[in-house]
């Protein structure tokens, strides 16, 4: 078949590398967006597990809370953190030193048991981990 003569050739090319180069950056921006939006999904979901009081002196806070935030923000902002799973030594370390008070195990693992039976975080051999 013979191309009509308004049909216009065209020639494209394209650098195999540059083009691998750009499509890694494109799925490693997709994949800091993933993480971005599965923290902001768990962030709703603490709304929805009593987690934060709404219609607080701000809308969405925690009376009281001004500042360094509760243990239970404290922890999750913790878990947020951290891409390893931690202990709860560690996470009890961390919140005491965000919190500027001494923390105890115990009123750090009530607050984990409730997390992960919202599915907010994870627990194996490792330790606690925010699901992502």
């Amino acid at each position: 078949m013979a191309a009509s003569e308004n049909q216009k050739s065209r020639t494209l090319v394209l650098d195999e590398r540059e083009v691998r180069a750009q499509l890694a950056e494109v799925r490693a921006q997709l994949a800091r967006y993933r993480i971005l939006e599965g923290q902001l999904m768990s962030a709703l979901e603490l709304f929805d597990t009593g987690s934060f009081v709404e219609n607080a002196s701000d809308e969405g806070t925690v009376p009281g809370t001004v500042g360094r935030g509760s243990q239970r923000e404290l922890i999750v902002e913790t878990l947020m953190a951290s891409d390893d799973a931690l202990s709860v030594t560690e996470i009890t370390n961390a919140v005491a030193e965000k919190s500027g008070q001494a923390v105890s195990r115990t009123s750090i693992s009530p607050v984990l048991a409730k997390l992960k039976k919202a599915g907010l975080v994870e627990h194996d051999d490792n330790g606690w981990q925010w699901r992502r």
